[in-house]
C-alpha cells in the first residue's frame, strides 16, 4: 500500500501519457505498440493465477515451519533430554526446504513473465523503428519526430517493466493476504442471538437448577462420528457442588466446555455405536434457566470462573495477573484475594514483589505458585459458578495442601462443577457423577458409590482417585 500501489500509479500514469504524445507523433506507429496490449494482458492474467496459488502455497509452508520453530524452543529442555535436537532440525530442514522449492518455481515465473514482458515491448520497438525508418525515407516521418518517438517508446517500456515487477509484487502480496483474510473473514460458529437474554439473578435459595444437561449428544467437529457424550443428563442445583469423575477420554472436560459454551451441541447425520439416531437428538444444556444460546456468550462467561489443571499466566507481573479476573478492581481487593489464595506467603518474598514479572509462560514460578496465581484471578473475579478442572492432578502433596486450601475459600457459598482426578477433591460433593464413554454410569454421594460395586469403588481402589 506505501510502495507499490504508489509506484505502480506513477508508471501508469507515465504509459499513458507516453502513448498520448506518441499519437501526437504517428498513429500508425502507435497502433502497432498497442495492438500489443491485449497479448500482454492475456500474459498478465495466465501468469497471476499461478503466482498467487504459489505465493499462498509458500506462506502456508513458512507458517509450517514457524510452528516447528516454536515448539521446538519452547521446548528445548524436552528436544534436549530426549536428544532430539538434530530430529527436530531435520523435521524443521524439510519444510524449510519444501519453502525453497516453491520459492525457486515462483522466481521462475516470475523472471519468465517480467522477461517475456520486456522481449516483447523492446521486439515491438525494433519493428516499429524499422517501420519508422521506412516513413522517414519516404519523407512521411522527420528524423526528429522518429527520434521523439523513440524516446517516448522507451518510457513506455521501461515504465512496462516497472509496472511487471510491481504486479508481480503485488501478487505475491494477495497470495500472502489471502492466508490472513480467511481467519479476518471468518464468522464466528458461536454467535449471540439477536435478542440475547441476560442471565437471571440467583443465588443459594433459589430453586431449580443453575446448569441442567438434557440428553446431551456432542462431538467436536474435528472428529465427526465419534460422539465425546451420548445421552448425558444430570442437574446442579445453586450452592451445591457436583463432582464429575471417570477414566480419561470420558467427556468430563467436555461437559466444562459446553456449559462455557465453547462449543454448541452438535452431532453428525449418523448413528451412534448403540443408538439408534432416529431417536436421538442432540440436547439442550441450560445455565440460570435459559438455554446457554439464548444469551451472549460474552455475558454466559461472565458469572462463570474456571481454573483448570494447567494455569495460564501472562508475561507481566503478579499483580497483573491477578487482575486480569477484575480489570477495575483496586489494589486492596487484589491483596485481598492473593491471601485468601496463598499467593502472598511467595510473592512478599520475591524481590519486587507483587510487581514481579513472571516470565513468558509463567517460568519463573514454579507449578503450584501459577495454580494460586488463578486461584487468586477466579477469587477476584468473585464468580457465582465455579468449574475446578482438575485444579490439583498434578501437584504435590505440599502445594496441594495449600491450594486445597486457597479452594475451599474459592468454593465457599457458590455453586462448583469438580472435574476430579483425586478423592480429596471430592469428598464434600453434594453429588458425584461417574462418566465413561460420554455416559453417566453411576451418580450419588462418595459414601453411597463406594458402597456399591462399579466404576467408582474400582478406581477408588486402584488409586485412580
Amino acid at each position: 500500500m506505501t510502495t507499490n500501489v504508489s509506484a505502480g500509479l506513477r508508471y501508469f500514469v507515465q504509459v499513458l501519457g507516453g502513448i498520448a504524445l506518441m499519437l501526437t507523433i504517428s498513429v500508425k506507429l502507435t497502433l502497432m505498440i498497442i495492438l500489443l496490449i491485449p497479448l500482454l494482458v492475456l500474459m498478465s492474467i495466465f501468469w497471476a493465477k499461478r503466482l498467487r496459488v504459489l505465493s499462498k502455497a509458500i506462506q502456508t509452508e513458512i507458517g509450517s515451519a514457524a510452528i516447528i520453530a516454536e515448539e521446538a524452543i519452547s521446548g528445548a529442555r524436552t528436544v534436549k533430554m530426549f536428544s532430539a535436537e538434530q530430529s527436530e532440525i531435520a523435521r524443521y530442514n524439510e519444510v524449510i526446504q519444501r519453502t525453497v522449492g516453491l520459492g525457486r518455481e515462483r522466481t521462475k515465473i516470475a523472471a519468465t513473465f517480467s522477461s517475456s514482458m520486456v522481449f516483447l515491448i523492446h521486439s515491438s520497438i525494433a519493428v516499429m523503428f524499422f517501420y519508422g525508418t521506412t516513413l522517414v525515407l519516404e519523407s512521411a516521418l522527420t528524423v526528429g519526430d522518429l527520434s521523439a518517438f523513440l524516446m517516448y517508446c522507451v518510457i513506455v517500456a521501461a515504465s512496462f517493466g516497472f509496472l511487471a515487477g510491481v504486479w508481480d509484487e503485488f501478487l505475491q502480496a494477495v497470495g500472502a493476504g489471502e492466508r490472513i483474510f480467511e481467519i479476518i473473514d471468518r464468522q464466528p460458529q458461536i454467535t449471540a442471538p439477536a435478542e440475547p437474554k441476560l442471565p437471571a439473578s440467583w443465588d443459594a435459595q433459589v430453586p431449580g437448577p443453575v446448569v441442567e444437561f438434557r440428553n446431551v449428544y456432542f462431538e467436536y467437529p474435528s472428529r465427526v462420528g465419534s460422539p465425546v457424550l451420548q445421552g448425558v443428563s444430570f442437574s446442579i442445583n445453586a450452592g451445591e457442588t457436583v463432582a464429575l469423575v471417570g477414566p480419561s477420554g470420558s467427556g468430563k472436560s467436555t461437559i466444562a466446555s459446553l456449559i462455557l459454551r465453547l462449543y454448541d451441541v452438535s452431532f453428525s447425520d449418523v448413528s451412534f455405536s448403540d443408538v439408534n439416531f432416529s431417536e436421538v437428538n442432540s440436547g439442550e444444556v441450560y445455565f440460570a434457566g435459559e438455554n446457554v444460546k439464548a444469551y451472549r456468550p460474552e455475558d454466559l462467561r461472565r458469572d462463570i470462573s474456571v481454573v483448570s489443571q494447567e494455569p495460564q499466566v501472562f508475561s507481566v507481573s503478579i499483580l497483573e495477573n491477578i487482575r486480569f479476573g477484575k480489570p477495575t478492581a483496586t489494589e486492596a481487593e487484589i491483596l485481598q484475594a492473593a491471601r485468601l489464595a496463598n499467593v502472598h506467603t511467595f510473592a512478599e518474598r520475591l524481590p519486587e514483589g507483587y510487581q514481579t514479572l513472571v516470565g513468558n509462560r509463567g517460568t519463573q514460578l514454579s507449578g503450584g505458585e501459577r495454580q494460586r496465581l488463578t486461584i487468586a484471578r477466579a477469587l477476584l473475579k468473585d464468580p457465582r459458578f465455579l468449574i475446578l478442572d482438575e485444579a490439583t492432578s498434578s501437584l504435590d502433596s505440599e502445594n496441594e495442601h495449600l491450594i486445597q486450601q486457597a479452594l475451599t475459600h474459592l468454593v465457599h457459598g457458590r455453586t462448583t462443577l469438580v472435574i476430579a482426578h483425586r478423592l480429596s477433591t471430592i469428598h464434600h460433593a453434594n453429588q458425584v457423577l461417574v462418566v465413561r464413554h460420554g455416559r453417566i454410569e453411576q451418580r450419588g454421594t462418595h459414601e453411597s458409590l463406594f458402597a456399591q460395586p462399579g466404576l467408582y469403588k474400582s478406581l477408588v481402589e486402584h488409586q485412580l482417585l
